[in-house]
C-alpha cells in the first residue's frame, strides 16, 4: 500500500482524501459479482465457486478473471472466510499485511494470525456480520507484521448460497493509521469538521460553505499579505539604514534604496553587477578578504567598521552587521546584512582626540611653565610640546623687529623646513597679510582651517603643500598687555580648528603670556633685589650702631625670604590653577555629550573645592610665616620644621630634591617661632642650591631633631659633597656669599647665626660630613 503523509495536508485535502476513501471503498464492493456483493438479504444466485464448482459459462468465467483482477489490483486487503472463521482466499495486500504467504494463511483462523485479544475481537466481529446477515465496517486496530500497531478501516458482509443461506463472509481492510492519527489531531482542533464529516451530506455542504468563508478569509490575508510586502519593501528601501545581501563570491544581489542613496549609485549600477569590495578602500577590501570567509563559516557578524567609496569618490564610514542564509545542507546562499553610517561618530571620536591631544598639551605646557626659568626655554618647550603631545604638523613662535617690522622666528618644532627663508612682516603689504602679521597687528587669533586656498595665505600656498600643512591658528602672544610675539599652529586637516579647540588654544596663549608676565616680574625681582642688595650694603657701610644694622640686615633678609616664597606660592599654585582651568573648561564640553549628569557636576564641583581650599591653606600658612615676632612664646620645634618643609617642598620636588624628616618626641620652647622658620630655611636654601649647582643625582636632605644633654638639637645635613674648607669658617660672615650678587645676598646664614644665638641663646654650627654638610641647632 502507497503511504500517503496527512500530516502535511490542507484541511480540504483531507476531508477529499477522507470522502474519497469511504468512496472506493464502496465502488469496490460494487465492482464484485453479484455472488459476492454484500447485501443486506439473500441473493436470488448461488455462489457456485464457494462451494468449489467451477463456472459453467462464458460470463461467469469473464466475472470471475475481472473479480480476480480487482482484488489482486486493489490496494487493499481482501479475503473470504468460511463459516468456522477460517480463511479461503486471500488477496497480495492481505498477504503483504499479515506478512504471510496465501499459503501460511488459507485453512487459519484469526486465532492462529493474531495476538490472542485482536483475535478475539475479530472472530466477534465475524460472528455479529454472520449472526446479523448484512454488511458492516468496523476500526480494527491490529498488530502488522513488523510487531507494529496499525489502525485498519475493515468492511465486513455475509456470502449467500443460491438458496440464500449464509456459507461464509468477505472482508476488505484499508489500512488508516496515518489517516486516523491525522483526523484524531483534526478532530481534537477542528471538532465541528469532524461531526459533519459524521453527518456525511450535511457535514460536506457545511464543510464547503466553510470553506467558502475560509476562502474569504484568505484573501483577505492575502490581501493583508500584499500590503504588509509592500510596507515591509518600503520599510526595507526607506529605512534609516542600509541593507544589502552578497552571495559566496561578495557580488551584490540586493541592496536598499538608503544605502545607494548614500553611495549615490541606481540600483541598476550595483546589483548583480559590482562586488562589495569594488566600492571600499583599499584597507577595507583587505579586511574583506579576512573576514568573509570566516563569517561563511560561522554566519554571524558584528560591529565591523570598513569604509565604502561613493560614486563621486569620497569616503563613506560604515559599521558592517551581518548573518548568513545556508540551505539545508549548509552550503551558504547569500548574506542579510545591515550597514549604519558612523560619519557623524567618527567626526566626534576624532574631535575628541583633537581635543584630549590639545588638553594633553595644556597639562605638559603647565608642567613646563613651572620649570622654565626665562623666555627662550619657554618659547622652545611650547614648540615642543604642541608637536610632540598635540600632534601639530608645525609650531613657530615669531617676534617682531620693531625696526624693520619683520617677524623673527625665535622658536619652533615640526616641519621646520617651512620656515626657511619664509619672510613675513607686520606692514599691510602681501607678506604681512598672512594669519601671523593679522595677529601681531590685531592682538587676537586668526584661524585659516583651509590654508592652501585661502587668499590671505597666497604667498605661501606652495611651500605649505609641499609640507602638508592644510590649516593653521595663530594668535598674540603678551606681556604686560602688549603684544611681543605671535604663536602658530599647523595641521595636517582642513577644517580642523573648531570653536573649542579655539577655546583650548586661547587659554594656552593666556598660559604663556601670564608666564611672560612671571618671568618680566621675577627679573624685576632680581633687579630689585640687586638694588637693594647695594642699598643696603650702603647703609650698612654708614650705619654706626649695630642694632640698627641688625635691624636693616634682618629687613633684607625678611626680603629676601619673602622673594624666595613668591617663588614658592607660584609653584604651589600654578599647577592647581591649571588643574581647576581644565575642571572648569571641560564642564561645558561634557554638557553637550551623553556622560554631562548630576554626578559628573557635583564630582568636578568637589574637586574645584578640593583645589580652592588647598590653595587657601597655602595663603594661611605663607601670611603666617611673614608675620612679626614680637614676644617670645612657646612652640613645639618638630611643628614648625614641619610647616617650613611644607612651604618650601614645591621649589624643591621641582628641584628633584628629597626632604626627610625624623623628629623625636621632644617638649616645646619658649621663643620666635617664625624666625626659627626662617633659619630653617635658609639653611635649606642653601643645602638646595648646593645641590641644583652641582647636578647631584638623588639629592636628599634630612632633618633629625632630638634631645640631647638637656638641650633640643636640629641637625640638618645633605649629600652635595661639602663645603669648601677653605671658606667654611666664613659662611656665617655678613655679605660672604659664593653665589653671585644675582643670586645670594650673603646674609642669609649671618642672620641665621644671629637668630640662633641673639635672640635664642642657642648654637648654630656647621661641618663636613662624608656626603655632604651638616648644620646643628641647639637651643
Amino acid at each position: 500500500m502507497s503511504a500517503i503523509d496527512y500530516q502535511r495536508m490542507t484541511r480540504e485535502e483531507l476531508i477529499n482524501e477522507l470522502m474519497q476513501l469511504r468512496e472506493e471503498m464502496a465502488r469496490d464492493a460494487m465492482a464484485m459479482p453479484a455472488y459476492l456483493k454484500f447485501q443486506t438479504r439473500p441473493p436470488t444466485a448461488v455462489n457456485s465457486e464457494l462451494k468449489g464448482n467451477e463456472p459453467t459459462n462464458g460470463a461467469q468465467t469473464e466475472d470471475r478473471e475481472l473479480l480476480r483482477a480487482v482484488i489482486e489490483g486493489t490496494s487493499d486487503a481482501v479475503y473470504i472466510k468460511d463459516l468456522a472463521g477460517c480463511y479461503r482466499l486471500i488477496n497480495a495486500a492481505a498477504s503483504r499485511m499479515l506478512g504471510k504467504s496465501s499459503e501460511e494463511v488459507i485453512g487459519k483462523d484469526d486465532s492462529s494470525l493474531f495476538p490472542v485479544e485482536e483475535s478475539t475481537i475479530l472472530m466477534e466481529e465475524d460472528r455479529t456480520v454472520i449472526a446479523a446477515g448484512k454488511t458492516m465496517t468496523n476500526q480494527e486496530v491490529l498488530t502488522d507484521s513488523s510487531g507494529k500497531q496499525r489502525i485498519f478501516l475493515s468492511t465486513k458482509g455475509p456470502l449467500f448460497d443460491e438458496n440464500g443461506h449464509i456459507t461464509g463472509l468477505f472482508g476488505i481492510t484499508r489500512d488508516i493509521t496515518d489517516l486516523k492519527r491525522t483526523g484524531e489531531a483534526l478532530q481534537k482542533n477542528h471538532a465541528e469538521l469532524e461531526q459533519r464529516v459524521a453527518e456525511r451530506t450535511a457535514a460536506l455542504a457545511s464543510t464547503v460553505k466553510a470553506l467558502q468563508i475560509e476562502i474569504h478569509e484568505r484573501k483577505k490575508v492575502e490581501n493583508q499579505l500584499i500590503k504588509s510586502a509592500e510596507e515591509i519593501r518600503d520599510l526595507y528601501d526607506n529605512a534609516p539604514c542600509g541593507y544589502h545581501s552578497l552571495d559566496k563570491n561578495g557580488l551584490i544581489i540586493r541592496i536598499n534604496a538608503t544605502e545607494l542613496n548614500w553611495l549615490g549609485y541606481s540600483q541598476e549600477e550595483i546589483e548583480g553587477k559590482l562586488h562589495l569590495p569594488d566600492l571600499m578602500t583599499p584597507n577595507s577590501i583587505k579586511r574583506f578578504h579576512e573576514t568573509f570567509p570566516q563569517f561563511m563559516q560561522e554566519g554571524k557578524l558584528s560591529d565591523l567598521e570598513q569604509e565604502l567609496i561613493r560614486k563621486d569618490g569620497t569616503i563613506l564610514p560604515v559599521s558592517l552587521s551581518a548573518t548568513a542564509i545556508y540551505d539545508k545542507d549548509r552550503n551558504f546562499i547569500m548574506s542579510r546584512s545591515i550597514a549604519f553610517d558612523i560619519t557623524e561618530r567618527k567626526e566626534a571620536e576624532q574631535k575628541l582626540r583633537r581635543l584630549n591631544r590639545l588638553y594633553a598639551v595644556l597639562s605638559e605646557t603647565g608642567n613646563a611653565i613651572v620649570h622654565v626659568n626665562d623666555q627662550d626655554s619657554l618659547f622652545h618647550e611650547v614648540c615642543r610640546i604642541a608637536v610632540e603631545h598635540g600632534g601639530f604638523r608645525l609650531a613657530w613662535i615669531g617676534q617682531v623687529d620693531k625696526a624693520t617690522g619683520v617677524v623673527n622666528i625665535v622658536a619652533s618644532q615640526g616641519e621646520t623646513r617651512y620656515l626657511e627663508n619664509l619672510f613675513i612682516s607686520t606692514k599691510g603689504d602681501p607678506n604681512g597679510g598672512g594669519p601671523t602679521g593679522v595677529v601681531l597687528r590685531s592682538g587676537q587669533y586668526y584661524i585659516c582651517n583651509d590654508f592652501l586656498n585661502d587668499e590671505c595665505t597666497r604667498p605661501w600656498h606652495d611651500k605649505a603643500r609641499a609640507h602638508g600643512l592644510k590649516a593653521s591658528a595663530s594668535i598674540a602672544l603678551k606681556s604686560r598687555e602688549k603684544v611681543i610675539g605671535a604663536f602658530t599652529l599647523y595641521a595636517g586637516e582642513t577644517g580642523y580648528f573648531d570653536l573649542q579647540m579655539i577655546e583650548l588654544f586661547q587659554q594656552m596663549a593666556a598660559d604663556i603670556s601670564f608666564t611672560l608676565d612671571n618671568l618680566y616680574r621675577d627679573a624685576r625681582r632680581k633687579a630689585a633685589e640687586i638694588a637693594l642688595q647695594a642699598e643696603i650694603e650702603e647703609r650698612l657701610r654708614t650705619m654706626e650702631e649695630l642694632r640698627e644694622k641688625d635691624r636693616i640686615m634682618m629687613h633684607q633678609a625678611r626680603l629676601a625670604a619673602m622673594g624666595e616664597m613668591i617663588g614658592n606660592i607660584a609653584h604651589q599654585w600654578r599647577q592647581p590653577l591649571n588643574t581647576l582651568g581644565l575642571v572648569i573648561q571641560r564642564l561645558p564640553f561634557f554638557y553637550e555629550t551623553n556622560e554631562f549628569s548630576k554626578e559628573f557636576l557635583e564630582a568636578s564641583t568637589g574637586e574645584a573645592m578640593k583645589l580652592i581650599q588647598h590653595m587657601s591653606r597655602t595663603i594661611d600658612d605663607f601670611r603666617n610665616f611673614f608675620r612679626t615676632d614680637k614676644e617670645k612664646i612657646n612652640f613645639n620645634i618638630n611643628q614648625v620644621i614641619r610647616q617650613t618643609v611644607n612651604l618650601v617642598k614645591g621649589g624643591f620636588k621641582n628641584e628633584q630634591i628629597d626632604i626627610t624628616i625624623n623628629c623625636d618626641d621632644i617638649p616645646s620652647i619658649t621663643g620666635f617661632p617664625n624666625e626659627y622658620s626662617q633659619v630653617l630655611i635658609s639653611i635649606l636654601h642653601n643645602a638646595r642650591d648646593a645641590l641644583s649647582e652641582r647636578k647631584i643625582k638623588h639629592a636628599r636632605i634630612s632633618i633629625h631633631a632630638f634631645v640631647k644633654d638637656g638641650r633640643i638639637t636640629v641637625i640638618i645635613s645633605d649629600n652635595a659633597g661639602g663645603i669648601d674648607k677653605n671658606i667654611i669658617d666664613k659662611i656665617f660672615d655678613p655679605y660672604f656669599t659664593t653665589k653671585g650678587p644675582d643670586k645670594g645676598t650673603g646674609i642669609g646664614l649671618f642672620m641665621a647665626k644671629n637668630i640662633i644665638e641673639n635672640s635664642m641663646n642657642g648654637h648654630l654650627t656647621v661641618r663636613n660630613t662624608d656626603e655632604g654638610a651638616e648644620f646643628k641647632i641647639e637651643v
